[in-house]
């Protein structure tokens, strides 16, 4: 598989950083974070060059721990019953290819889960780790700090916190995924790159309040109602639903429901002037994990025809999309 195909696949970017670096290329590279294309890079000198197999090699790891840990977390929380019809739907679900494809997402995911994971069970020092590498891995992982500041004083410490303590240990490694974000927004600095803000203004994009966004992505697909922008506001559309159910529901942590929520609207707050605006939100969706247990908790309550009916309609997505990918078409 060549370069013109990867980028017909629309993970280019992060392919050819892992061979090039980022120098090699435009200042639009220098806003994809380091740690995946850097084990790409890494398995690629391991197992002889092949950047294409390293990815994918990088990915289904990634996915394999992904999916362990929010078997566990899921379990943890809701129950075996609920962890096995959540982990049918998130296998099932139509874009869950891109957890097997070059992209960072399934990275990203394993050690979010795992980071929340430790922090349960008050392993803070793996949550430093989990979390900078999180940082290191996708802008949106600094928002992971506010869950996990939540967590720390309600979750665990039921609030039995006070100033004389707010530098303790615990404290900083919450704050670990704005470290590891922070210190590749520092090394673009240093290398001389424009803001990240910058550079995405000069390809078209900026980020407003989501009211205004969503509105402009409606107007975007009431105009051009193709393939690729209905895609995206089904998506929206369904994940917005399903944060309105884990918000008016006691039965989600605080810290995850702050998860949900400050990352849904960061992917909704997204304007792109040149294309559509809510344009790889049914990709960057597969991030909201609460969203299946949502799906699987209610699964788990409908009669096994329905239940097998739903899993079978939605594998069946899965498998177009999947053939779609194969043949280099743009779904996210």
């Amino acid at each position: 598989m060549d370069a013109h195909r990867l980028v017909s696949m629309g993970c280019s970017t992060l392919f050819d950083i892992a061979q090039f670096g980022y120098h090699a290329h435009s200042e639009g590279t220098s806003v994809f974070y380091p740690l995946y294309p850097g084990l790409t890079r890494l398995f690629a000198i391991l197992i002889g060059e092949n950047y294409l197999l390293s990815a994918l090699l990088v990915s289904s790891l990634s996915c394999i721990a992904y999916l362990a840990g929010f078997n566990f977390l899921t379990i943890e929380l809701f129950g075996a019953e609920i962890a096995k019809w959540s982990l049918f739907v998130l296998l099932c679900y139509p874009l869950t290819v891109f957890l097997v494809a070059p992209y960072s997402e399934s990275l990203y995911l394993a050690l979010t889960i795992w980071m929340f994971l430790a922090a349960k069970r008050q392993k803070w020092w793996l949550v430093g780790i989990l979390g900078f590498a999180s940082g290191l891995t996708r802008g949106p992982a600094m928002l992971s700090s506010l869950a996990l500041l939540t967590l720390l004083f309600t979750e665990q410490n039921k609030g039995a916190r006070n100033l004389s303590n707010i530098l303790s240990w615990e404290i900083l490694s919450t704050l670990s995924p704005v470290a590891g974000g922070g210190f590749f927004l520092l090394w673009r600095h240093w290398q001389g790159y424009p803001p990240i803000s910058q550079v995405l203004s000069a390809h078209g994009i900026e980020l407003s309040n989501p009211i205004k966004a969503i509105a402009v992505a409606v107007s975007q697909w009431i105009r051009v109602r193709d393939f690729y922008t209905t895609i995206d506001i089904l998506s929206a559309a369904l994940f917005l639903f399903i944060m309105a159910i884990i918000l008016f529901r006691k039965r989600y942590p605080l810290y995850l429901q702050i998860y949900y929520l400050s990352n849904l609207l960061l992917f909704l707050s997204k304007i792109h002037h040149q294309a559509s605006s809510l344009q790889s939100i049914s990709r960057y969706v597969l991030t909201l994990f609460p969203a299946f247990w949502v799906i699987g908790e209610w699964l788990s309550r409908q009669a096994p025809l329905f239940r097998f009916t739903f899993l079978i309609a939605s594998f069946g997505f899965l498998l177009i999309f999947s053939a779609l990918y194969a043949m280099w078409v743009f779904i996210g």
